[in-house]
């Protein structure tokens, strides 16, 4: 859970960086997905299910991930397992610090909570980006 929590400040951090247009935020999305894909990839189907369930509410993706640990401990510890993996976390650091790079010069006049909104507007409508969104909604709560 703590590099769920981790992730979701990275996000935020990068999303300081200024955007300038729509297809900005679709690039800074996809990218991010993509990123954040190489931490999720190791979850099961039930892990990323609870995750988008939760819709960035905190308490419940506690409650429910505990409660799916405690119904399916096999399963759930490789999934609990996965979420602490520190090689996934290292590899998506460093994507996420090359994509820090790439948008850094754009421009916008939003603040950060604006910019993160928008860009968890485009995860939510890409298919395969939903847990990513969820992710970043953890960190807009904790801002």
């Amino acid at each position: 859970m703590k590099n769920i929590l981790l992730i979701s400040g990275l996000l935020i951090t990068l999303f300081s960086c200024d955007l300038s247009s729509e297809q900005d935020y679709e690039a800074v999305a996809k990218d991010t997905c993509d990123c954040v894909s190489v931490f999720t990839e190791g979850l099961s189907p039930k892990m990323l299910e609870i995750m988008e369930a939760s819709n960035g509410d905190e308490a419940k993706l506690q409650a429910d991930m505990m409660a799916y640990v405690a119904e399916n401990p096999e399963e759930g510890m490789k999934d609990i397992e996965a979420l602490e993996n520190e090689t996934g976390m290292q590899e998506m650091e460093a994507c996420m610090a090359r994509l820090e790079e790439k948008y850094n010069s754009m421009y916008t006049t939003l603040s950060e909570e604006e910019i993160a909104e928008k860009i968890i507007e485009k995860l939510e409508g890409m298919e395969g980006c939903e847990s990513t969104a969820v992710i970043m909604k953890l960190g807009v709560a904790a801002m």
